[in-house]
């Protein structure tokens, strides 16, 4: 079951005491379908700082990797509670538009089969 959702809580639940590219492995190994790649790309386009402990981060970018770390395993039920939350409005907009495009989505990866995906987003 784990390997067909994706979920960010509106307060993210990551693993402060580590480096934001140390929790993407770590929690790769969770899941059959995780492509580091994918991941990497993700974070990029959302600008999250790879570099450093994530208790560092703002909450923003802490929000950012639970995102990262929702997506990039490809489910096919991703459930979000308030994603954007503590975003600004560029990373909003960036986030949202990312969403149903890749480097998000499996279309551009052959080796992965692309999934449908239903997404179910908590807003206000």
């Amino acid at each position: 079951m784990r390997e067909r959702l994706g979920y960010a809580a509106q307060t993210p639940d990551v693993f402060e005491w580590i480096e934001v590219f140390e929790m993407i492995q770590t929690l790769g190994r969770a899941y059959p379908r995780w492509n580091e790649t994918r991941a990497l790309a993700l974070a990029v386009q959302l600008n999250l700082p790879m570099g450093g402990q994530i208790s560092n981060l703002s909450g923003g970018d802490q929000q950012k990797l639970s995102l990262v770390l929702a997506l990039a395993h490809e489910p096919e039920l991703l459930v979000l509670d308030e994603p954007v939350s503590s975003q600004d409005p560029m990373s909003r907009s960036e986030f949202m538009r990312a969403l149903f495009t890749s480097p998000l989505r499996a279309d551009n990866q052959p080796d992965i089969e692309p999934r449908e995906r239903t997404v179910l987003i908590s807003s206000h």
